[in-house]
């Protein structure tokens, strides 16, 4: 019986919640945000990535793409023959203006939140993820809009759900397109790289009828594990989490990836099956595997989720909504200060013992002070830093015209 071992990334580890931030101007044409949510990610997962552009002059932006490079480091003999293996790019998301999105596996989804020339029935209907078909221009070369010079352009915003590989769709994939998650071995080293391509062009600056076109890479490392790793089975499961629609019998070593969760959803037996009131009608003896729950990235819970988007817009100097502020209790649940008589008792006037204490304290600081004056030595301005010490040794005054006491040794 074969055990499968997977390696999971460590509890502490930072890799699920750290964004990959990326904010530069391009040769004061145009500044653009790049925001991707985690630098570790399961195979069979979406990454979700955000762009914002910020046009400050007129550029156009052509194309838009995403690559997903591999590379295989082969050691033998105590790590004195080493081999590097060619590196597998995929493309994981490939946008060009005029044009629908592709991707080298199925289930990316995009949104257009501002800009990029469409109205907001068009943005409104793109928002809806899934639903609906993605609008296209199809006579638009220019991804962020016709930037007309007489009319003050926004910035776009654009969001990517990217489709990792799938093990199902991954093995049939021939050897130099079939991707790997990362491995650190005596004898084999994977790793993986994100890189982004933007493709611009800018007007000659001798020849204003002339565009020059330019290409914008960048290159950060990016963690892909076995889509056993996912945080179903690495965390603990959550109390508040609703009961699932379908009851799914899976085996551990089984992939967990969301393309098969969905096909194994959609091929349960209908023996076992939520009804409207929560109770399962199948056999409840079955163990269920947090795995085979919904998907984490759906579109209905992708609203409430945290998205890379929210990173590029935060902090906000708009002012909040009035729902946000928190309105002042009402004056009848104001407590007033308590009475100074009340904690300090006195006879007659309540301030006659405050002005005592202050009197006494005034003394006690005077008192400090004419003590502190009198016990003070001087440090003159003398070469070698020698301290006077004029306090320290005992003299007699010398009266005036008293001739004796001048000649007096020792004075």
């Amino acid at each position: 019986m074969e055990v499968p071992f997977i390696r999971t990334p460590s509890e502490t580890s930072l890799e699920h919640v750290e964004p990959i931030a990326i904010s530069r101007t391009w040769e004061d044409q145009l500044h653009y945000d790049i925001v991707i949510s985690g630098k570790l990610f399961p195979m069979g997962a979406r990454v979700p990535i955000a762009f914002k552009f910020t046009p400050l002059a007129k550029v156009n932006l052509h194309r838009i793409k995403v690559y997903l490079t591999e590379n295989t480091q082969l050691f033998a003999n105590n790590r004195q023959v080493h081999k590097l293996d060619n590196s597998k790019k995929i493309l994981l998301l490939d946008k060009k203006a005029g044009q629908k999105s592709t991707s080298a596996y199925p289930g990316s989804t995009m949104r257009v939140n501002a800009g990029a020339g469409l109205s907001y029935d068009q943005r409104l209907q793109l928002g809806e993820m899934n639903a609906g078909e993605e609008p296209v221009d199809d006579g638009s070369t220019n991804l962020l809009g016709d930037l007309h010079p007489d009319i003050e352009t926004g910035p776009t915003e654009y969001e990517f759900n990217m489709q990792l590989p799938i093990c199902s769709l991954n093995r049939h994939k021939p050897p130099s397109q079939r991707m790997h998650f990362d491995t650190t071995y005596e004898n084999i080293e994977i790793n993986h790289w994100i890189k982004i391509v933007l493709r611009l062009s800018k007007a000659d600056a001798h020849d204003p009828s002339k565009w020059r076109h330019f290409e914008i890479s960048i290159d950060s490392p990016f963690h892909l594990v076995s889509c056993l790793a996912s945080r179903s089975n690495t965390a603990l499961p959550a109390y508040s989490r609703p009961k699932p629609k379908v009851h799914v019998k899976r085996m551990m070593n089984d992939c967990n990836c969301e393309g098969a969760l969905a096909d194994q959803l959609a091929e349960s037996d209908d023996s076992t099956h939520w009804n409207n009131s929560g109770q399962n009608s199948g056999n409840d003896s079955e163990p269920h595997s947090p795995g085979a729950s919904a998907q984490d990235n759906s579109a209905a819970n992708y609203d409430s989720a945290m998205r890379p988007i929210h990173l590029i817009r935060a902090p906000s100097f708009g002012p909040p909504p009035f729902d946000a502020i928190t309105p002042p209790p009402p004056d009848m649940l104001i407590s007033p200060p308590p009475d100074y008589g009340s904690i300090f008792q006195a006879s007659e006037n309540p301030f006659e013992d405050y002005f005592a204490r202050l009197q006494i304290a005034r003394k006690e600081e005077n008192y400090e002070e004419r003590h502190r004056r009198s016990s003070r030595v001087d440090i003159p301005l003398t070469p070698n830093g020698r301290i006077n010490r004029s306090m320290d040794v005992p003299r007699d005054w010398v009266g005036v015209g008293d001739e004796d006491s001048m000649l007096r040794p020792g004075t």
